[in-house]
């Protein structure tokens, strides 16, 4: 005869934390690819009298709180509040991706052979402290 099946055992389920870390990281670094289609809007939605142009305009004319003359230019930008939220964001994700993907980005970095003109010869040469 055979026995009745038991039921498996609790398992608790723990996170990968270094490739949670990863995720997280290389999405907020992709993050600023929204200031690109901020960038869009607002310069479509553009006030002045004449077109924005991205090769002679300053980026900061799209972000300019108030219509008017600013050394020589004419800037109105209505969607002001847009291009600087999206300054905002792609400064945060550049700095959380920063912080959450330094040490793995680093850790590659500093595996031996990794183009570094230092070697096991060289004196100033240490193993990486990421096991390498």
């Amino acid at each position: 005869m055979r026995s009745a099946p038991t039921s498996a055992p609790a398992v608790a389920y723990l996170p990968d934390t270094a490739s949670t870390r990863q995720y997280i990281g290389a999405w907020s670094v992709l993050s600023v690819l929204q200031y690109f289609v901020a960038e869009t809007a607002v310069i479509g939605a553009w006030g002045g009298p004449q077109p924005y142009d991205r090769r002679t305009g300053y980026i900061s004319d799209l972000g300019a709180l108030h219509c008017g003359t600013y050394d020589g230019r004419d800037v109105c930008s209505p969607l002001h509040w847009l291009m600087n939220a999206s300054f905002v964001v792609q400064g945060l994700g550049m700095l959380l991706g920063a912080l959450l993907l330094g040490s793995g980005l680093l850790c590659v970095a500093a595996r031996a052979g990794a183009g570094s003109s230092r070697g096991a010869g060289n004196p100033g040469w240490r193993r990486s402290p990421c096991g390498s």
